[in-house]
């Protein structure tokens, strides 16, 4: 089980990491993004966010819409998920890419609990929970799990509010 400090400071890790490159490529061009605080707006209906199939290849982000504020704050992710320019920056995108993947195997883990049709019902359940869980708004990076239940033929219909 993962702690809580431990949690924090990833979540440290990841929130440096991006004020940084927003400083370099969104305060410096004085260029408008959504407010990710904004209860409003569910972030993930604007822009798609899918992990790549190994840890180390690029996290596809992809606008949903045209509006400029859509089109800067998915570059803006991007950037964050993506940019390896200097050491440093390597280093943090190896670890945000790690504990992406690493939630990414639990969301697959129970994507095989339901698909497998040895796995008891209580089985079922829990992977339903747990993949609920997941998708809510307080999960970190929840917008790549509702993005991979909407893109998949077998989850979607399971989970037709995500």
């Amino acid at each position: 089980m993962t702690s809580p400090n431990y949690a924090r400071s990833q979540t440290t890790s990841v929130l440096m990491r991006c004020n940084s490159i927003k400083e370099k490529h969104i305060d410096a061009h004085n260029r408008d993004i959504h407010n990710p605080c904004d209860s409003t707006l569910d972030i993930s209906r604007v822009i798609k966010c899918l992990c790549p199939n190994i840890p180390d290849n690029d996290i596809m982000v992809e606008p949903q819409d045209t509006s400029e504020k859509t089109q800067n704050t998915a570059t803006l992710l991007n950037y964050c998920y993506n940019e390896g320019n200097t050491g440093i920056r390597d280093i943090s995108r190896k670890m945000l890419h790690d504990k992406i993947f690493e939630d990414y195997v639990k969301f697959l883990g129970h994507w095989l609990t339901l698909h497998t049709q040895e796995t008891l019902q209580s089985e079922k359940s829990k992977a339903k929970e747990h993949l609920t869980n997941m998708v809510s708004s307080t999960y970190p990076f929840s917008v790549f799990w509702k993005w991979h239940i909407r893109s998949d033929a077998f989850l979607s219909p399971q989970f037709p509010n995500v």
